[in-house]
């Protein structure tokens, strides 16, 4: 029975509930040793009647084994492994050893997660219940936590339990929480008499309550440790002393008076995470114990025994383990590690590791396995923790310096930048050669631009190619194109063109062969605004990844061609490489593909199509974690928001990469978020604000060498803010500019662009007209959304200049194409012209996109796609449930009934379509 604790009881039956009406819910409870976490959670399980209960128990050591926490979890729902998504299953029996050998990326682990909780939770609720939850591995930890935030609809509560203060934390960031206090002394006063003897002095009740502080697992224990003279007070009580080691010294006690049998069994299950009985058994046996010996302990309230081994509190298995000497531990777990089953290679490892009395290379060898098999399996923070231990017990200097620079390296790829900094720093000091030495050197370069600090990062990457030039200089020309890279983000073009020309110099006959370098170098000619220097090369880099399985160095490819203006070849690129990525289940390959197919469809005019590839690359990168990609990702998520009249959407995901980039010195993507909030300044009616954002955008660029336009096409925004505000002079430099890009480059947008600006700031009527049918004549017909910018401004100026009925014709065919593309905010400027030009116009019904959340539209885009239910789970990370309950949600508010209704809607409402209410071309040029 609980005393006291009525609020969080009803807490957690508020998530039992949530999950039994097909909903979810998520609870993480915080608090001291002993403050109750583990009864609430037991009470949880004993009122969760009609669910499934799936547990686990973080346990000491256990926590580098990757996934060990996840496996405790699922093991009852393997058998619906099989009912899982093919890519989400493979890497999910990878992640937990179940004989699959592909390696899996993490985000295909985390939704195969998500979709088993679901799977399992079809038939009858489902709660998890995780104990100790701060023990938990890291890689199950992050899955743990990346599936309570997206449990909707789903039948699934989950609830944590967290000692607090401890040596290791658990992040729950965005998950509900709810921290524990002591018992009031009414509760508390009810707990203790019904543990104490009758006769008990009042007094010493007071005084058990007082030292206790209300901690229940204290009101337990404490009075079993008294003598009978210290409860009716005849000898007072011991004080003061420590909550946790007055508890863990009552388990000891209790301990102490079990015969030496009882004692070393505990010891055994006390180290081992795995509780099953015929698994502690071979530990057991190993030294010679019987499975017969546990049972005294149970007799002492410390364990409970049935097919598995269960203590009667987290405390009692750490005090037990605590008070063990090093050589009994050494012992156990060396039989533990012979114990373990065929295939836990990081299991036995790190049992093996922990008897070690001084390097051996044989358990770093067992670690160095314990690693690759957690990097296969996704498990980055066990590889980096197993990578780190190898190299502490290899006794070769050299071998011990070779495996700290890649514990480093694991270490920053898991996020753990102060360690992988201090790993990388021992190993430069150890015995390196050059090439390791200059890899060192590189992830230190990573670190520091990761953490901000360009210049001294840029200077570690320099100085590890020149150490490899005359060695390695194929890794000294890779080390090179990094820092060409990371200089390009600074906006310093010349010396990133400078480093991509020396990677060049470097690989030598090998470099015309090697598509990265390829792709390096046009891309610095191509930003450069030296297009036909680009563009060979450009092409000839496609010809190398077509049949190439670096799925990275494809989008690349198809960046420099999106850029110089090769749409249809960048799209063949493109579309190979996301269907690849899908496949593979290659997350952080896929975030880049869908960013750069996003530009492409959105160059292309295809606005929908771009949004929700731009949505889905957003939430895979913010996901994974890194601030670079988030940032970029996000600064072109909020320019087509802009576009598409998600005005808040778009300020909050452009003021977010701006704060980011510039935390991180990262020029590039600053300029970028500042071109996002200066188009939705724009578009918004406030064309100061956005003149003094996209001034800055643009003069970014300039000092930076930036010659091509058609990478950030800002110029033809800002000059048209300049043109409402009455500053042409300030408009006619910029149109210059461009213009001279344009010569320079001779990129059909870049051209019709500096057309349609020039006709912007020219004055006479005649001349204007004239740039403006240039504009229109030189548009390629590649994006019908930047010919109808065209159209509008053309339009604009023709009503402007009393020439209403030819107005009409342009505003109309601008108005035509901008709701059917869903550019609303655009499409309400032309209907604005159209109003003023004398025309009457019916009231348009809503664009789809209009109704919808921003949710709710990426669904209805998949599903008009064509992909199923569990397909657009599995790429948003949610539950075919979820998605199930969404659809519902949206065909209410469409008015429609079934998917092919919905793929019908969606395509109606792309269409070209002249309905009432829209000016068409014909209609536009009747007679006011």
């Amino acid at each position: 029975m609980l005393f006291g604790r009525e609020l969080e009881s009803t807490l957690i039956d508020e998530v039992l509930d949530a999950a039994r009406e097909r909903r979810s819910g998520v609870l993480v409870l915080r608090g001291e040793a002993g403050i109750g976490k583990t009864a609430l959670l037991d009470a949880a399980v004993d009122r969760a009647s009609g669910m499934r209960v799936l547990r686990a128990l973080g346990v000491q050591s256990e926590v580098e084994v990757a996934f060990s926490g996840l496996h405790q979890l699922l093991r009852p729902a393997f058998p619906l492994l099989d009912a899982l998504p093919d890519a989400q299953a493979v890497a999910l029996r990878a992640a937990l050893a179940l004989g699959a050998d592909e390696v899996g990326e993490r985000l295909a682990v985390f939704g195969g997660v998500l979709s088993l909780l679901a799977a399992t939770a079809e038939e009858q609720p489902l709660v998890c219940v995780i104990d100790d939850a701060h023990w938990i591995d890291d890689a199950s930890a992050a899955a743990l936590t990346f599936v309570a935030r997206r449990l909707d609809r789903d039948g699934v509560a989950m609830l944590f339990g967290v000692r607090e203060p401890e040596l290791r934390s658990f992040p729950a960031t965005g998950i509900r929480e709810l921290r524990l206090s002591g018992l009031n002394r009414g509760a508390a006063a009810q707990l203790l008499a019904a543990r104490v003897p009758a006769g008990t002095a009042p007094l010493v009740v007071a005084q058990i309550i007082e030292l206790s502080q209300g901690n229940p697992l204290a009101l337990i224990e404490l009075p079993r440790g008294l003598k009978a003279a210290e409860l009716t007070r005849e000898e007072p009580l011991e004080e003061p002393f420590r909550l946790a080691a007055s508890v863990e010294r009552e388990f000891l006690r209790r301990l102490a008076g079990l015969p030496l049998s009882t004692r070393r069994a505990l010891l055994v299950a006390a180290t081992s995470d795995v509780g099953e009985l015929r698994i502690l058994s071979r530990a057991l046996e190993a030294l010679q114990l019987d499975p017969m010996s546990l049972e005294p302990a149970e007799a002492a309230g410390l364990v409970t025994i049935t097919s598995s081994v269960d203590f009667c509190h987290p405390l009692a298995r750490s005090a037990i383990y605590g008070a063990a000497q090093e050589n009994e531990r050494r012992q156990v777990h060396l039989a533990l590690a012979d114990g373990a089953d065929a295939g836990e290679t990081g299991r036995r490892a790190w049992h093996l590791a922990a008897a070690a009395r001084a390097p051996d290379e044989e358990i770093a060898s067992a670690l160095l396995a314990a690693a690759e098999s957690a990097r296969q399996r996704g498990g980055v923070w066990a590889e980096a923790s197993a990578l780190e231990r190898a190299a502490r017990l290899t006794p070769e200097p050299r071998a011990r310096a070779s495996r700290l620079v890649r514990a480093g390296d694991a270490a920053r790829r898991a996020g753990r930048h102060d360690r992988a900094s201090a790993l990388l720093e021992e190993a430069v000091a150890g015995d390196l050669d050059v090439e390791e030495r200059a890899q060192a050197q590189a992830q230190r370069a990573f670190i520091r631009f990761e953490q901000g600090a360009y210049e001294e990062g840029l200077a570690l990457m320099i100085d590890g190619a020149n150490e490899l030039e005359n060695t390695d200089p194929r890794s000294a020309a890779i080390l090179l194109t990094n820092a060409a890279t990371i200089v390009q983000h600074r906006l310093d073009l010349p010396q990133a063109f400078s480093l991509a020309e020396r990677a060049w110099q470097l690989a030598g006959d090998g470099a015309i062969d090697d598509a990265e370098l390829c792709h390096i170098v046009s891309f610095q000619h191509v930003l450069a605004g030296r297009v036909r220097e680009g563009i060979e090369l450009a092409l000839h880099c496609a010809d190398l990844v077509e049949a190439s399985e670096g799925r990275l160095v494809v989008a690349d490819a198809a960046a420099t061609l999106l850029y110089v203006g090769e749409y249809a070849a960048a799209r063949r690129l493109l579309e190979k490489a996301v269907v690849a990525n899908r496949a593979a289940g290659a997350f952080g390959d896929l975030a880049y593909t869908l960013h750069m197919y996003a530009q492409l469809e959105w160059y292309s005019g295809n606005l929908r199509r771009a949004y929700a590839h731009a949505l889905e690359a957003v939430a895979v990168v913010e996901e994974m974690g890194t601030p670079q990609g988030s940032d970029e990702c996000a600064c072109r998520l909020a320019t087509f928001e802009a576009t598409l009249g998600r005005e808040e959407d778009s300020r909050r995901h452009a003021r977010r990469a701006l704060e980011s980039a510039l935390h991180l010195g990262d020029t590039w993507n600053a300029a970028k978020a500042r071109n996002a909030l200066g188009l939705l300044a724009l578009l918004t009616g406030d064309p100061s604000a956005a003149a003094e954002q996209l001034a800055s955008g643009v003069a970014a660029f300039e000092d930076g060498g930036v010659g091509n336009p058609n990478h950030f096409r800002v110029h033809p925004d800002l000059v048209e803010a300049y043109v409402r505000l009455g500053r042409t002079d300030e408009a006619e430099p910029v149109v210059a500019a461009l213009e001279r890009q344009a010569e320079a480059t001779q990129i059909s947008w870049t051209v019709s662009a500096a057309r349609r600006c020039r006709a912007l700031v020219t004055e006479d009527d005649d001349a204007a007209t004239g740039a403006f049918d240039d504009a229109l004549r030189l548009d390629d017909g590649t994006s019908a959304f930047e010919r109808a910018r065209t159209e509008l401004c053309f339009g604009e100026h023709l009503r402007r200049h009393g020439h209403r009925r030819d107005s009409r014709i342009h505003l109309g065919a601008a108005l035509e194409a901008f709701e059917t593309r869903g550019a609303l905010p655009w499409a309400e400027r032309a209907r604005s012209e159209l109003r003023a030009s004398g025309l009457t116009l019916r009231r348009r019904e809503p664009a789809v996109q209009e109704q919808l959340t921003q949710q709710e539209l990426q669904i209805a885009r998949l599903v008009a796609d064509g992909k199923t239910n569990r397909d657009v789970a599995a790429t948003l990370f949610l539950s075919p449930k979820t998605i199930e309950f969404h659809l519902t949600h949206i065909y209410r508010k469409l008015g429609i009934h079934s998917r092919s209704e919905l793929v019908r809607r969606i395509a109606d409402d792309e269409r070209m379509r002249g309905q009432p209410g829209t000016a068409t071309r014909r209609e536009a040029s009747t007679p006011a």
